[in-house]
């Protein structure tokens, strides 16, 4: 066994250390372990004190550090079975291996096989008697041990009790020191609480003085209210917003409510009961005006909030500050607002507001009432409105949008179409601004949307009316006698086309020889004079032909400016006709005339220079001319012209009775046509009438009453000038002999429509069938039937005609068809080429009526 380390003692800790706080710094112990090894007479003592799960070497004597570490291995890992031996590969807890609090080992060499020792080696020596460092509540402290170099028998009676007493007076040291450390850990605690509140007391100061300069930089005014005493205490700027004066006792009813408004001062009452309410939400607060002894506007932002002393409220603290400037600023930006309401409702243009940062657009009640669609919702935002946009316009919509946020214009307009609720699109007039921030950047778009629907209607009809005008219509700025606009009748009128017109003076088109009277007239024009007059004047054609035309002019205010429109009729045969109808002969010794020059070109052609030219007239009316002419001029003497007349006379009155005779013969064909058509009808209708009677007084009722039906449409045919007559007059005539005078009997309604003989002798004959099939069966047959004939045309030219009866008895479809029903069904349908359906409905028989209109017109 080898000899006892002599190295110098030093306290070890175990590592990791885990602080239980059982016992204090592991220093100082060197007494402890000098009288342990002096009380039992040993070289070498060791004092090990609890770490975490181990013990950690606080002091050692005549033990090198390597053994004194594994001994406290040894005394807090492996443990000791009562023979001595070590537990291998166990963890126990500390006094394990004691059977109370005292363990001696007498021979420790037993263990030098077990490698106990340092690097697994044995203890440098034979004897180990431990003792167990208890607290009074019997928290483990740590270990005393006494080591011999040789075996020992164990430790006499008073050794024991020696030991055992230096354990208690280390316990008690161990005890002693860890209330010291407690204390002295206490009182660094409140030394650092103490620091840490004057610190705390220095900054409340400092935010205090901070405070107190922040509400007087800000001139916000203190209050302090005590309900209980009905105290309020205000600072001097709280007590100059309220107006009170600086040693004034102030309350609440006396002075703090009546500087309040009288309009705001239940309000504010209300207020503060509600903030001192323990059931209320502790806030006071709101805008109140006061009162000024100049009326002068005045508002104050007055909040507080309650101090809570059981339960209750027994102050209530706040501030008070002048808010007059932001309140009247308010006030007039609201009026801004409720101004811009109102146009925004009397207005019919759908306005926006635009935030062109968050996408999202405020539209006004017009895009509703204008377009149908709700101003919230889905179109609150820019995506929406540019989504509803034609889309063959929208790419031209976007692109100027595009431009004008980017800068290169603040206002835009366009014109598009705008898709309405209703699926249709409207023409819109689309007028914005864009609002840009203090670094240009776009952050609104403000615009308004004008449905021009109706006006570009109006002026499309307009466009309509003028281009398809049969009279010439020409446009002029009255001042400068400038073309503005010409219809294509203008143009072949005068002869040219609008490039050639428009954009010059009207006066280019007035003869020479006229100017004098066409320059008064424009002087009136550019004198602003309002004119409306017709009159008739030359204007020479591209061409160079003079032309008379008939002039409405129309000169007027429109606003601030005047407006000046002339409509132009050619003339030049009406006159020339005008001038035949007279009846005088016309004697022309030189067509170049310049009175004549209209008609030159006519008489160029026909190479003519002198001409005598006769009306021929009847009955009042031009009928022609007899025309003589010389190649060269000629001065027509008197009894030229005479016998030219007299010719005239009798060439017309040989034409004439060829005339006559040409249309007797006419007449005479036509009649003869026509007699055979009626006495075919006649002899169809008897054949019918009679193969169907069941007897000959049958028979010889029904044709009577067919003939006569037929005689009448004939009459009615022969009444116009025309073989033609109107529907409603052949169906009133069929008719005819059922009409009893009594009202709504009898209905017809329908537009006037003129048909052909074929169609009438057919259609007043079908009338005439079922109105007597309604006299015998139907609706005619009782007092309270009535009839109905209504027909229209529609747009596709069709004839649509509907015989309805209603009030009669029950009608029910006959067993069989006789002649009547057939010539229904197929007389008028042959006739005029449609269809004809007849229906036994159990109201009334209904009969249908399908045709196009030329069939009923047609002459054959």
């Amino acid at each position: 066994m080898s000899a006892p380390s002599t190295l110098p003692d030093r306290p070890v800790r175990a590592a990791p250390r885990v602080d239980s706080g059982a016992h204090p710094a592991k220093t100082g112990f060197d007494d402890t372990v000098l009288l342990a090894r002096a009380l039992l007479g040993a070289p070498a003592s060791f004092l090990g004190l609890v770490d975490g799960d181990g013990l950690a070497v606080a002091a050692r004597l005549g033990i090198a550090a390597p053994d004194g570490r594994a001994l406290a291995r040894l005394l807090s890992r492996g443990g000791l079975d009562r023979g001595g031996g070590v537990r291998q590969g166990q963890v126990l807890p500390h006094g394990d291996i004691f059977r109370d609090d005292l363990f001696v080992l007498p021979d420790l060499r037993v263990l030098a096989d077990r490698g106990a020792g340092p690097g697994g080696g044995a203890l440098p020596f034979g004897f180990l008697a431990a003792l167990r460092l208890v607290s009074r509540d019997g928290v483990p402290l740590g270990t005393l041990c006494v080591l011999d170099t040789l075996p020992r028998a164990g430790l006499a009676p008073g050794q024991e009790a020696a030991f055992r007493a230096l354990g208690r007076r280390t316990v008690g040291l161990l005890e002693s020191r860890a209330a010291l450390d407690r204390r002295e850990a206490r009182l660094a605690r409140q030394r650092q609480a103490l620091a840490a509140r004057a610190a705390t007391t220095v900054r409340l100061g400092e935010s205090a003085l901070l405070m107190r300069l922040a509400i007087e930089a800000t001139e916000i005014g203190i209050w302090d209210y005590d309900p209980l005493a009905d105290r309020l205490d205000c600072d001097a700027h709280a007590r100059r917003l309220l107006g009170l004066d600086a040693a004034q006792p102030a309350n609440l009813a006396r002075t703090f409510l009546r500087a309040i408004h009288p309009d705001d001062r239940m309000r504010a009452a209300a207020d503060l009961r509600t903030a001192l309410d323990p059931e209320g939400d502790g806030r006071f607060g709101g805008d109140y005006r006061l009162v000024r002894p100049d009326d002068a506007p005045c508002w104050v932002a007055i909040c507080g909030r309650p101090v809570l002393a059981g339960g209750r409220a027994n102050r209530i603290v706040g501030s008070v500050r002048d808010v007059t400037a932001r309140k009247v600023a308010d006030l007039a930006s609201e009026a801004v607002r409720e101004r811009y309401r109102l146009i925004a409702r009397a207005t019919s243009d759908a306005i926006r507001d635009w935030d062109l940062v968050a996408d999202t657009v405020t539209w006004n009640e017009a895009l509703q009432t204008a377009y149908g669609w709700a101003p919230d919702g889905e179109a609150a935002t820019g995506a929406w409105w540019l989504a509803q946009v034609h889309p063959a316009d929208r790419d031209r919509v976007e692109a100027a949008l595009g431009t004008a946020i980017r800068g290169g214009s603040d206002a835009w307009s366009l014109e598009y179409r705008f898709l309405r609720a209703d699926g249709r699109h409207a023409d819109v007039l689309d007028r914005g601004y864009v609002i840009r921030g203090a670094d240009g950047t776009p952050v609104r778009m403000v615009g308004a949307m004008l449905d021009l629907s109706e006006r570009n209607r109006a002026e499309a009809d307009v466009r309509a009316i003028f281009e398809g005008a049969n009279v010439g219509i020409v446009q002029l700025d009255p001042h400068s006698l400038e073309v503005l606009s010409v219809n294509a009748k203008l143009c072949a009128i005068w002869g040219a086309p609008a490039a050639a017109i428009v954009g010059r003076s009207v006066a280019l088109w007035t003869p020479q020889e006229d100017a004098a009277e066409r320059d008064t007239l424009h002087r009136r024009l550019a004198a602003g004079e309002v004119l409306r007059e017709t009159l008739e004047k030359r204007y020479r054609r591209a061409d160079g032909r003079i032309i008379w035309a008939r002039v409405n002019l129309v000169s007027q205010a429109l606003g601030d400016r005047l407006q000046t429109t002339a409509m132009i009729e050619d003339i030049t045969l009406e006159r020339t006709v005008a001038r035949l109808a007279s009846g005088l002969p016309q004697a022309i010794p030189d067509i170049a005339d310049p009175a004549l020059a209209g008609d030159a070109a006519a008489y160029a052609g026909m190479g003519a220079r002198a001409a005598i030219n006769v009306p021929l007239t009847r009955l009042g009316r031009l009928a022609g001319v007899l025309f003589v002419h010389d190649r060269a001029p000629r001065a027509w003497a008197a009894g030229e012209i005479a016998f030219v007349r007299e010719v005239a006379e009798r060439l017309w009155g040989t034409l004439g009775r060829i005339q006559a005779e040409d249309q007797q013969a006419l007449r005479n064909r036509e009649l003869s046509h026509r007699l055979k058509n009626t006495l075919a009808m006649v002899q169809a209708i008897a054949s019918q009438t009679l193969r169907n009677a069941p007897d000959f007084e049958s028979a010889k009722e029904a044709l009577a009453a067919r003939l006569i039906a037929l005689g009448k449409a004939h009459d009615i045919l022969l009444t116009g000038a025309r073989e033609s007559a109107g529907i409603a007059a052949v169906i009133a005539g069929a008719l005819a002999i059922h009409d009893d005078g009594q009202a709504g009997r009898l209905a017809l309604d329908g537009p006037e429509i003129e048909v052909g003989p074929k169609a009438a002798l057919s259609l007043a004959l079908m009338m005439h069938e079922l109105a007597t099939n309604a006299a015998k069966y139907g609706a005619l047959s009782v007092p309270g039937g009535r009839v109905a004939v209504t027909w229209s045309l529609d747009a596709d030219a069709m004839v649509r005609m509907l015989w309805t009866e209603r009030g009669g008895p029950k009608v029910a479809p006959p067993t069989r068809k006789g002649f009547g029903s057939r010539l229904i069904e197929r007389g008028l349908a042959g006739a005029v080429g449609g269809a004809v359906g007849l229906a036994y409905e159990p109201d009334g028989v209904v009969c249908r009526v399908e045709a196009p209109l030329s069939g009923f017109q047609a002459v054959e």
